[in-house]
């Protein structure tokens, strides 16, 4: 997420939750950040952690400790909600958002066991 608080100040978010789920309907919060005076990319990551400890919480906004460690979260719909801004402000200004998942070999998959490498089979393997 790109924030400047030197150019918006008060429409820099101070405090963003994330929520995931299959649809509106089933939302859950998944993580809540509080940034202090943020400028350039926030990277927040919101995979599980493999030792069963969460999604990172409020102690480690960042993720910097275990950000590679962390297993994909499967979801149909994120919602990133900006609770409160800074110097109380009413408008929000998030400048951009990237949100990246892990790469997946479509040549492979679970229910086929043979790699397809000819070219053939590989100009379809992907959806433009």
């Amino acid at each position: 997420m790109y924030v400047d608080y030197r150019n918006d100040e008060s429409y820099t978010p101070q405090k963003v939750s994330f929520r995931m789920g299959n649809s509106y309907y089933d939302l859950h919060e998944i993580k809540t950040v509080e940034l202090e005076e943020p400028q350039g990319w926030v990277v927040i990551p919101l995979g599980t952690d493999p030792r069963g400890e969460g999604s990172g919480g409020q102690d480690d906004p960042a993720g910097a400790g275990a950000a590679m460690a962390r297993e994909p979260v499967r979801t149909h719909c994120l919602q990133i909600a900006v609770l409160s801004n800074h110097q109380n402000g009413r408008d929000t200004h998030l400048r951009q958002v990237k949100v990246f998942g892990p790469r997946v070999d479509v040549t492979k998959s679970a229910d086929q066991p043979f790699s397809f490498t000819h070219s053939e089979f590989t100009r379809f393997a992907g959806v433009r």
